[in-house]
């Protein structure tokens, strides 16, 4: 099973229509893209990414600072720590 219907069915499973979604390592957008959202968000550092679908090119310790967690709020979350 691929990363996108795990999570896709996690959506479907809870019931959530066009959630907030955000992606934490999106590299070259595979799951991202496939996510059944239009509301995503991707963070990924801008010198290893190269994908445009990722609206926050940098690390996920500049993304997580306490103004950017404080005013977004995401019903789904996958962190991808692979190469």
């Amino acid at each position: 099973m691929l990363r996108s219907d795990l999570i896709n069915r996690i959506i479907e499973g809870n019931g959530l229509t066009n959630p907030q979604y955000l992606e934490i390592g999106v590299h070259h957008g595979v799951t991202f893209s496939q996510i059944n959202s239009s509301n995503k968000d991707g963070v990924d550092p801008g010198q290893y990414c190269d994908c445009p679908l990722v609206n926050y090119k940098m690390t996920s310790d500049e993304f997580f600072t306490p103004f950017l967690i404080s005013n977004a709020h995401f019903e789904t979350r996958f962190i991808n720590n692979s190469s």
